[in-house]
Formats: structure tokens, sequence, C-alpha cells
């Protein structure tokens, strides 16, 4: 996240450190002597009559705590939820480079959309994708061969349909479409599957002089001092962030997480 310069008054920064993590593409931060413990998601009993972005309840340590999913909270879809989202999308755009490329072996118009398997929108979204977990990245590698040889494979269908060859053309496509086109969904569709057995999420035991809770977040990035904290300038604040954090080491920004309004 950039630096954000305000003129807006700071307010005292307490001499520990503090945790940061993150929720979909944001930073966050909390007092390190708010938290617990810090510990991987497990097993999660749902509640009834309770808000949505109430998880359920878990176990910590010998104890039963409520869970907070954060990015419920902040109205955004769960990771989960966000990862069907990413899959379905690919397989769409997949499905229409395809498409298109049989448009072109049927009418023997030129193609129009990316030949290069890097600048089309699938490999760029591929390629944008971020995550944690060491699986689903590794379920992720397994895509780039096939599709490779798919933009490979196409150049020939192009060349066939250019010389009025479509017959040739279309058998083409139909072969891409039984083999790499196959290949690839068959691993978009394993990440699902990949995530359900593999998912990361954390929870941050939290307790500020009451009850402990859980938030859950996706993932924990360390724990750092800040050099001050200020006011967000210039936006709408909700009851849960309304300053940022300047980390002491780099001066990038991170949104302060006010807990006590769970």
């Amino acid at each position: 996240m950039d630096v954000i310069h305000s003129n807006a008054s700071p307010i005292a920064v307490d001499a520990l450190p503090y945790v940061i993590f993150s929720i979909a593409d944001n930073v966050y931060a909390i007092p390190s002597q708010q938290v617990v413990s810090m510990y991987l998601l497990e097993t999660v009993t749902p509640m009834v009559d309770v808000p949505p972005y109430v998880r359920g309840m878990g176990k910590f340590r010998e104890n039963i705590i409520t869970l907070y999913d954060i990015r419920v909270l902040f109205g955004m879809p769960t990771y989960e939820q966000e990862l069907d989202a990413f899959v379905e999308d690919r397989k769409k755009d997949l499905m229409n480079w395809v498409n298109e490329l049989e448009r072109c072996a049927t009418t023997g118009q030129a193609f129009t959309l990316a030949t290069d398997p890097a600048q089309c929108r699938f490999g760029k979204q591929i390629n944008s994708f971020r995550t944690e977990n060491s699986s689903l990245r590794g379920c992720l590698s397994k895509i780039d061969a096939p599709h490779k040889q798919l933009h490979d494979a196409a150049e020939t269908v192009i060349t066939l349909a250019s010389l009025n060859k479509t017959d040739d053309a279309l058998a083409a496509v139909t072969e891409i479409r039984q083999t790499y086109y196959h290949a690839i969904i068959s691993f978009l569709s394993e990440m699902a599957g990949v995530y359900h057995n593999t998912k990361r999420e954390m929870v941050i035991a939290v307790n500020l002089g009451k009850a402990t809770f859980g938030i859950i977040v996706d993932s924990v990035l360390g724990v750092e001092k800040l050099r001050e904290i200020i006011p967000i300038p210039n936006v709408a604040t909700s009851e849960y962030v309304s300053h940022i954090g300047l980390k002491e080491k780099d001066g990038s920004t991170v949104l302060m997480l006010n807990c006590s309004t769970l």
C-alpha cells in the first residue's frame, strides 16, 4: 500500500508492536497486547440467530470462543466464494477464447483475441492470481504447459482458416478441445477440492479484558512496530476502521482494525 500523508493529528503509538494481517487485497493491524494467540482455523460449529459475519464457535485451548469472519463483516465474499468465482470466470474466459477460435475456423475470418498466452485474458488473470496456499500454487502451475500448447495449436488453426481449409481447421479445434482445453478445465476444477483439503485461514485470538474471541483472516503477515497512527483523510470511515498506521520499517500503510466494535 502507498504512504498516505495527512494534516490530521496523529494519535499515540504503543511501544509494543502490532500484529499485521491480510484480508483480500488489504493489510490490517491490531495492537499485539490485544492478541492472545494466532493459529490455523480448524473445526467451526455454526450458531443460530447470529449476524452473518459470525462464522460460529471454535475451540481455543480449553475454551470455546466466538469466531468473527472479517471478510463477511466488511461485505466481502468469503475466500472460498472468491476462489469459486475466480475458477468459474477463468473457465468462461477459456471457453470464449476457444469459441472465437472455432468461429475463425468456420468463417475464415480473422481471429480477434490475443494469440500470446501471456496476453489473453485467461493468461493475465492466472498470472495475477496470488495465494499463500502452496497447494493452490502447485495446482495453478500445472495449467502453464497446456495453456501454451493450446496457443501454439491455435496458430495452426488460424493458418488453416486463412487458407480456406475449413474442415482441417475445425478438426484441429476439436482436437484442441479434447486435449489442452480439457486438461486446463480439469486443473481449474481441482482447485476447489485442493482448497477444501488445504485451506489455511488464520484465527487471531483477541482479548480486550473480558472474554476472548477470534477473528478469521486470510493470513498473518508478521509482527511489526508502527511509527504513527493517523485518521483516514478525506474518506468515509466505519466503526471498524477509521485510522491508518505507518509501518516503522518502510512507511507503508496498514488499516487499523478496532476490535472493540465487534
